[in-house]
């Protein structure tokens, strides 16, 4: 994962960057770096309503699909968006300003999070929709606008990276998996406080894919159940995973594992059900 590593800032004093290992960085510490996050739905309703942010979320889900770009970079564009629209003093003007800002946050997500390739595609999509030769006068000053309003911290984790970093922890043999270890199905079984053989790596990967589209659809379709009054991104995360283990009938102790994570939310269990139902009821409406 992006976020999961340990940066110069983590590192233990006088250690040399190139001496040290790699290391995960605690769920806590991810937690805490994801705070730009909690923003609260009132704030990020007056700087963009719900119909404008909506358009403009759909056109980035289909850009970032038409450029066939990864979920992680699209969630970084979304969160940058929400951020700005959050911290502004006034709501945010429709027209030519607002489209170039969605431009912008695509390529300030992809500069941050992506590859080289990723962004030139990105940046001869920006000349195609732009409907000008030259819109990058216009796309450079949304750039500075979004990087300056947010104190140029663009890099902040998002739900959608905590969501990975839980199922990780969650499901480590199909992660080993997912990611192509060749050596991962040959390793000693996990233990039965880790990730036992009695659920299937089939059901562990539906209920991954489910997780990850119930938080999609809420960061989409429902900002008031994700935000609140400031609720943190790993709340959300938690909700879907809880969501996605209890539709699939999952093993009871995945969902005892997952202590730490709904203790670091500082959430009770009112605030989960409720992000939770609205994620059901989402689903309901595309699968009726």
């Amino acid at each position: 994962m992006r976020f999961s590593r340990m940066d110069e800032s983590d590192r233990p004093a006088g250690q040399e960057l190139e001496e040290s290992p790699l290391q995960e960085v605690p769920l806590s510490v991810l937690h805490k770096r994801a705070s730009p996050l909690n923003l609260s739905h009132q704030s990020l309703a007056h700087g963009l309503d719900s119909a404008r942010r909506l358009d403009a979320l759909e056109w980035l889900v289909q850009a970032f699909d038409a450029l066939d770009l990864a979920d992680e970079q699209l969630f970084s564009a979304i969160g940058l968006l929400d951020r700005f629209a959050a911290n502004a003093t006034a709501p945010i003007a429709a027209g030519p300003g607002a489209f170039a800002l969605v431009l912008a946050v695509m390529l300030v997500a992809l500069k941050v999070s992506g590859f080289k390739k990723d962004l030139e595609r990105a940046r001869r999509l920006v000349v195609e929709v732009s409907g000008s030769s030259r819109p990058w006068a216009a796309v450079r000053k949304a750039e500075f606008s979004i990087l300056r309003r947010l104190g140029f911290r663009a890099c902040t984790p998002t739900a959608f990276d905590l969501l990975d970093r839980l199922l990780s922890d969650l499901f480590p043999s199909l992660a080993l998996r997912l990611a192509g270890n060749a050596s991962a199905g040959s390793g000693p079984m996990p233990s039965a406080g880790t990730d036992p053989a009695s659920w299937d790596p089939e059901s562990k990967l539906r209920c991954s894919n489910l997780a990850r589209f119930l938080l999609e659809m809420c960061v989409v379709y429902d900002p008031e159940a994700l935000y609140g009054s400031g609720r943190p991104p790993l709340v959300s995360a938690v909700a879907a995973l809880l969501l996605s283990l209890l539709s699939h009938s999952a093993p009871r102790h995945y969902a005892q594992m997952m202590a730490e994570a709904v203790h670091l939310t500082e959430s009770n269990r009112t605030t989960l059900m409720e992000i939770a139902e609205a994620m059901r009821s989402r689903w309901v409406m595309v699968n009726p």
